[in-house]
């Protein structure tokens, strides 16, 4: 199909078509960069963690303070 004989619909049809590859494209794209993004899944985890690891942390602390009473 030249140019010259495309009819509009066929145009709007290609168009809407690259459209949506574009769409598709910037999907693949960001997933890529947020499975690449390790800076950000460390932050993450690290919130993650620290919840638990201050909570031990707290009863760490209340264990001493009871059997420094307690002596």
């Amino acid at each position: 199909m030249t140019a010259e004989s495309a009819t509009p619909e066929s145009v709007t049809a290609i168009r809407s078509d690259i459209e949506q590859h574009r769409a598709d494209l910037a999907a693949s794209v960001d997933a890529l960069a947020q499975k690449l993004d390790v800076k950000t899944k460390l932050q993450a985890k690290l919130v993650e963690l620290r919840i638990p690891l201050a909570a031990g942390a707290a009863a760490l602390v209340a264990l001493v303070v009871v059997r420094k009473v307690r002596s």
